[in-house]
């Protein structure tokens, strides 16, 4: 059976003089395999190589998932025997090869394994080769996150109907970790849902804690769903009835709706993704707020929740039709709090799709 994506790497292998190719468990293998596996002391490696079948060394008690892979050589090891001596017998197949690794996800496990048996000579990073794979996305894919962004905001919605001050941090957190998944998310959702609330929502990623909400705080939740291993990933802001907001805050997030409206407006086939970066950040640093704005302005969306392009300055990636990627510009203010507005955007044919439609108000809560 013919595999998909395999002329497309050997043509980009050849391009960068490399023997092989070495995955290991994670976004990039399931992408290519379609099959999901744990990465755990166990070494699980697939291999891709420029003439012969890709092979995969997985151990024993993965092995009937790995049959069904059509046009692959299957390797097993048992618990019983060291997994060196498996990869010594690949060592007779492929030797002293120049390797290219995913550099942010490889192990020592698994370099020192082909590099003991002689299948390393050299290892290059391939980071950029094996997602400029998954850049543009197919109509099956932006369904997948089209749908994660369905199920994400779907289940925001019914926790926040029991969401009012009082409430803590980590009970809307687990509230909608449960929403997601009664809502039809993946087991793997891209992050553990960010709520943070008044001050801490100043720290662009808090971790829930036990703090309840106060009346006039702004409440900051970023959080996303997956479907078929696609991840979706928003950020809204709400406000707790009681009291005003604070004066600033409310200029801040006038500020950062406006700035996500341009990025959405200006996204469209030919643009450069540091182009998008510098017109998000122009409306915020022209309204004072610039030395608070203190990330990027997004990234891409796909398998990874945060993958190529990235919406930043020096990233002359150009934008074309079937890329996702989030536009989301915040402001935080120390001892006050932050704003972000993250949408979903797709670059269509003529212009740019928000697949997220949540209000982007500073809604109050119920």
């Amino acid at each position: 059976m013919e595999i998909p994506w395999l002329d497309k790497i050997r043509v980009e292998m050849k391009a960068k003089n490399l023997d092989l190719l070495a995955v290991i468990p994670g976004p990039n293998m399931q992408y290519l395999t379609g099959l999901e596996f744990h990465l755990m002391e166990r070494p699980i490696v697939l291999l891709i190589s420029l003439t012969n079948n890709p092979l995969m060394i997985i151990p024993q008690l993965e092995e009937n998932r790995a049959n069904k892979l059509q046009g692959f050589e299957i390797f097993t090891y048992d618990d019983f025997k060291d997994p060196k001596e498996i990869f010594s017998i690949i060592s007779r197949i492929h030797k002293n090869c120049a390797i290219g690794v995913e550099r942010r996800r490889i192990r020592f496990l698994e370099l020192d394994l082909l590099e003991s048996t002689n299948i390393s000579k050299s290892v290059t990073d391939v980071d950029g080769l094996l997602s400029s794979l998954r850049v543009q996305k197919t109509k099956t894919e932006i369904d997948c996150i089209r749908h994660a962004v369905k199920i994400a905001e779907t289940a925001l919605e019914k926790t926040l109907s029991n969401v009012s001050a009082g409430i803590t941090e980590e009970e809307i957190a687990s509230e909608l970790t449960i929403q997601l998944m009664r809502e039809g998310s993946g087991h793997e959702l891209p992050f553990f849902p960010i709520v943070s609330s008044g001050p801490s929502a100043a720290d662009p990623h808090a971790f829930p804690t036990n703090k309840i909400l106060e009346p006039g705080e702004v409440l900051l939740i970023d959080w996303g769903a997956s479907s078929q291993a696609f991840f979706s990933d928003i950020t809204r802001v709400f406000h707790v009835p009681g009291k005003e907001v604070n004066e600033k805050l409310m200029e801040a997030f006038n500020t950062v709706r406006a700035a996500n409206k341009i990025g959405r407006d200006f996204a469209k086939p030919g643009v450069k993704a540091e182009d998008i970066d510098r017109k998000v950040r122009k409306v915020i640093t022209d309204s004072g707020f610039g030395d608070f704005f203190i990330h990027r302005t997004g990234h891409g969306l796909g398998v990874e929740v945060h993958e190529p392009p990235y919406i930043n300055k020096g990233d002359e990636t150009i934008m074309k039709e079937g890329m996702v990627f989030t536009i989301e510009p915040g402001i935080y203010l120390p001892d006050l709090g932050g704003i972000r507005i993250e949408d979903d955007v797709l670059i269509t044919k003529n212009g740019s799709e928000s697949l997220t439609t949540l209000s982007r108000g500073l809604c109050p809560l119920n």
